[in-house]
């Protein structure tokens, strides 16, 4: 049967099972012990309090390769979850917010997360946490990297990226694969240089754009060079 995470409002999160996959039995007897919060039920409902606590637990969560639903994952640091967590996870549904990318250690881990492949997909949100650009170009490359390999399934709706510290966004972001990408919103990519071809993306309804400093002028590449940019274009945030 399949697994949900739920996220709520005041910072907990939910997993429910049908039934708790046996692999996990070892990972529930360490979490009680670890973490006061946790309570296990007949029923296969794991609770814990504390996101933050998650960040360092969800090594774990690649084991759910039923799961349908999870609101959010964040990238651990040396000792926590990794990116490549989320390779098996090929049912999830509707929308994904990953955060701590400015953690991920390996391009590889990005590219094994296997986003293109996740076609239930219809929003996802990826977040660097950070307001500042990285301190030197090696980052930035690094992240230029990651985000490349992130991409995902044309069938996406919704994309964002907050934190970004790159130079230079990925050509698919404007691809005209994404027909069917309704909603974008660039934040905080204070290193960004130039925009993609986002306006030959026939569906794109809402464009947000918000500090990014980098950006001086705004070119005909911006436009896509086609006679009518933006044809569903309803609002824009600049």
């Amino acid at each position: 049967m399949a697994a949900t995470a739920l996220q709520c409002d005041h910072g907990e999160v939910v997993i429910h099972f049908g039934r708790l996959p046996s692999r996990l039995y070892n990972h529930e007897s360490r979490l009680q012990r670890k973490n006061p919060t946790f309570a296990s039920s007949e029923l296969g409902t794991w609770w814990l309090g504390d996101v933050r606590y998650i960040k360092h637990e969800m090594t774990w969560i690649g084991d759910l390769i039923k799961l349908e639903t999870l609101s959010k994952f964040i990238v651990g640091g040396d000792s926590g979850a990794r990116l490549r967590e989320l390779k098996d996870l090929q049912f999830l549904r509707e929308e994904l917010t990953i955060e701590g990318l400015g953690n991920v250690g390996e391009v590889g881990d990005a590219r094994e997360a296997a986003l293109n492949a996740k076609t239930g997909l219809t929003s996802l949100i990826l977040g660097w946490g950070q307001d500042e650009g990285p301190a030197s170009g090696r980052d930035a490359e690094s992240q230029m990297q990651i985000l490349d390999c992130l991409q995902p399934h044309a069938s996406i709706k919704n994309i964002e990226i907050d934190g970004y510290g790159g130079t230079k966004l990925p050509s698919w972001i404007g691809g005209l694969s994404f027909v069917h990408l309704e909603r974008l919103r660039l934040c905080n990519c204070r290193k960004t240089e130039m925009l993609p071809s986002i306006g030959v993306l026939p569906q794109l309804k809402e464009l947000e754009v918000e500090r990014m400093d980098a950006i001086c002028a705004v070119g005909p590449e911006f436009y896509g060079n086609t006679a009518k940019p933006f044809p569903a274009l309803e609002t824009a945030f600049y």
